[in-house]
């Protein structure tokens, strides 16, 4: 199996067993797609002094919507193990408290942040770590947040991302987390694709989850009636995903948004909505 999102946390505590690093900080950049991640990289980069930064990916869950995969990267498990809530965000901090507390630590050794990624955001994390923190969650939603306000395509979305990354927001947050003796790993739940709009199907209630690139039911007959509506659609089928949710994806390079226009979303298996970062950040001192 390749490696997944849902791997994160297991990667993150054998960095600890190891003594590779003392402290770890897992930054999930919300909907932050690998060309959107070198544009940030050009950018943070030279203003850093002397860093290890080691990069690498791994895959998203399909669907690539923020309930499945990023609680999967929180918690460590399949969504097979938590289909109450693949509808909604609510659970991340509850989950990553879990994965650690599963491991042996305590309420204390353990942090979780959601923050939108603005300038002074440095101030949040200072407040929230302590002398005991050992691992910290921290989520980032400017980059989604950028995506679904975007109106110029994938070129206005990659403009509007190296501008963030020319801010001080991500620079001062990656450098308080440095500076306090953390390990970064930087990732993200899913990437984004610009699509064109095909049809919206016209089933109101019957979908449990609608997005621009996929949307879940909880009835086959549901699921195969999007399908019929919409030419190229195709349900989606895995074993890590609850029996009860029936993903239906919308074709390729399509999106189930109204016909003659674009947007810059996900959800579906495209690459650059599958592939994701996975970076690893340290002080050269370390090595």
């Amino acid at each position: 199996m390749p490696t997944m999102v849902h791997h994160i946390p297991a990667i993150l505590a054998r960095l600890l067993e190891k003594k590779q690093s003392e402290r770890v900080a897992f930054l999930l950049v919300d909907g932050m797609a690998i060309e959107q991640w070198m544009a940030i990289k050009a950018v943070i980069r030279p203003r850093f002094g002397s860093i290890l930064v080691e990069e690498s990916a791994l895959f998203a869950w399909v669907p690539t919507i923020t309930p499945v995969s990023r609680q999967a990267a929180f918690s460590g498990k399949l969504p097979l193990y938590f289909p109450e809530s693949l509808s909604d965000t609510s659970k991340d901090e509850l989950r990553w408290r879990q994965f650690w507390g599963n491991r042996g630590m305590s309420p204390s050794e353990v942090a979780f942040i959601s923050t939108r990624g603005e300038p002074g955001d440095e101030k949040i994390v200072e407040d929230q770590i302590s002398a005991t923190t050992k691992v910290l969650g921290l989520t980032l939603y400017k980059v989604d947040e950028i995506m679904h306000g975007m109106q110029l395509g994938a070129a206005g979305m990659l403009n509007q991302v190296r501008l963030w990354a020319e801010g001080e927001a991500l620079f001062s947050i990656l450098g308080t987390l440095l500076a306090r003796n953390f390990t970064v790993v930087i990732s993200a739940d899913h990437g984004n694709i610009e699509a064109a709009g095909i049809v919206t199907p016209k089933q109101g209630v019957l979908c449990e989850k609608r997005g621009e690139r996929a949307r879940l039911f909880n009835e086959r007959s549901f699921a195969q009636d999007c399908v019929a509506q919409v030419p190229g659609s195709r349900i989606w089928h895995h074993a890590g995903l609850p029996p009860q949710v029936i993903p239906v994806l919308a074709p390729d390079g399509k999106a189930f948004i109204q016909r003659g226009t674009t947007a810059v979303c996900h959800g579906g298996v495209a690459i650059e909505e599958l592939a994701v970062p996975f970076i690893t950040i340290q002080p050269e001192r370390r090595s």
